[in-house]
This record gives C-alpha cells, sequence and structure tokens, in this order.
C-alpha cells in the first residue's frame, strides 16, 4: 500500500474513534478488512447503519457514524463553488464533489461564460460501473440552456483508473469540433476519482490536432 493511503487509513482510524468512540485497534481491524474489498472512505460515504454492523460496529456506532457523515456530506454540499473556473484543479475539485465518488459512471458539465465565471453544474449523463454514453446534443444542450459560453466537461472512473479509453478520446474530438461549429468551447475534459484527476487537454494533444486540422481547412479553401 502506497505511504499516502497509509496515511489515510490511519486518519481514518483516528476519526471512527472520535466519531463513535469504537478503540482504535478495533477500528484498524475493521478498516482494513473492508479495504481488501473496497476503498474504506468509499464504504463508509455509501454504507448503510446495517452494513456497518455487518463490518464490525455495533447498532449505536454504526447509527452515530451514519449521522456524521449524513451531516458531513450537507456541509460539503453546502459550501459555494468557486466562482471562476481558470486552471484544471479546480474544476477537478468541483467535478470530484460532484461525481468523484459514485459507484457508476457519471458524465458532468461545468457551464462557463466568456470570463470563465462558473454559471452553473449539471449532471448530464448516468452509466454503469465501466461506461456511461454522454450525448454531444445533451452536453451542449445543457451549456445554452444555462446561457454559457463554455464548458469543462468530466466523467469519473469508479475503477479508479485514470487512463482515457479510445471512447473517451472520440468523444473529445467530437466536442473540440462540435464546440468550435457551435461557438460554445471546450475548455477541458477530466478523468476523475476521489483523490485524483486527469486533464485531458493537459495530457493529451487533442486540441492541438483540432486547430491543426481547422487551419489545413482554412488554407484548402482559401487555395
Amino acid at each position: 500500500m502506497e505511504e499516502l493511503d497509509r496515511f489515510r487509513l490511519v486518519e481514518l482510524d483516528i476519526l471512527l474513534n472520535q466519531v463513535s468512540g469504537i478503540p482504535k485497534s478495533k477500528a484498524t481491524r475493521i478498516t482494513k478488512k473492508i479495504a481488501t474489498e473496497i476503498n474504506p472512505w468509499i464504504f463508509f460515504k455509501n454504507a448503510t447503519s446495517w452494513q456497518m454492523e455487518d463490518a464490525g460496529f455495533t447498532a449505536t456506532q454504526a447509527l452515530q457514524l451514519c449521522a456524521a457523515i449524513a451531516l458531513g456530506k450537507h456541509c460539503a454540499f453546502a459550501m459555494p463553488a468557486p466562482d471562476l473556473i481558470v486552471e484544471p484543479a479546480i474544476a477537478a475539485a468541483i467535478f470530484q464533489q460532484m461525481i468523484g465518488e459514485c459507484s457508476v459512471e457519471k458524465f458532468a458539465v461545468l457551464v462557463l461564460d466568456i470570463k470563465n465565471h462558473l454559471l452553473a453544474k449539471v449532471i448530464t449523463a448516468t452509466g454503469g460501473v465501466a461506461e456511461c454514453i454522454a450525448a454531444p446534443r445533451e452536453i451542449f444542450g445543457a451549456v445554452i440552456w444555462h446561457g454559457g459560453s463554455r464548458c469543462v466537461v468530466a466523467h469519473n472512473h469508479p475503477s479508479g483508473d485514470l487512463t482515457p479509453s479510445p471512447e473517451d478520446l472520440a468523444l473529445t474530438r467530437a466536442l473540440i469540433s462540435g464546440g468550435k461549429i457551435l461557438h460554445l468551447e471546450l475548455q477541458d475534459h477530466i478523468i476523475v476519482t476521489a483523490q485524483s484527476f486527469k486533464s485531458l487537454r493537459t495530457d493529451t494533444n487533442l486540441w492541438n490536432e483540432s486547430d491543426k486540422r481547422s487551419s489545413a481547412v482554412i488554407e484548402l479553401v482559401k487555395n
């Protein structure tokens, strides 16, 4: 297990002790057991009280944990999103709150104005564990509906692997091209998990490829 993962499990054990009063040694045993099947942070985010009891907590401890987690969720979603989206990390943080820990793939859009101010956050599609069919019509429709000029899109990978699939790249190419036709600029396509993200604009040449194709078409028309 990587050092960061070990640190986060220790942090989780401490929180479990503080919230429910469970001894740290027992908390450690339970989180290690859970970690053999699923990321413990994701388990506690989504687990019901009876699932926590099955994991080893008493009924009282399970109810205390569920109440604390529910309160944390409400507080997190009550926090205002940054108004200005000027770099991938800012957009990724918003997307991680929206879809980063979902157990199925979801596709989301941040609608921006011409100066990159955030106008709206929209989930446009929900899929299965391994794929999500995102339609450019729905994506650009959300941007137009909210009066946007630009957008950043994202989807999550429940597997934790940030590698873009061929379908991810093909969709991004289509959105870049379609955005140019509609004068709705695609700023980035981000893949997120609960703890990390990948910016396709930063890590691929898709935008440069599109610019070169557009320049070639212009030259062809001129000639």
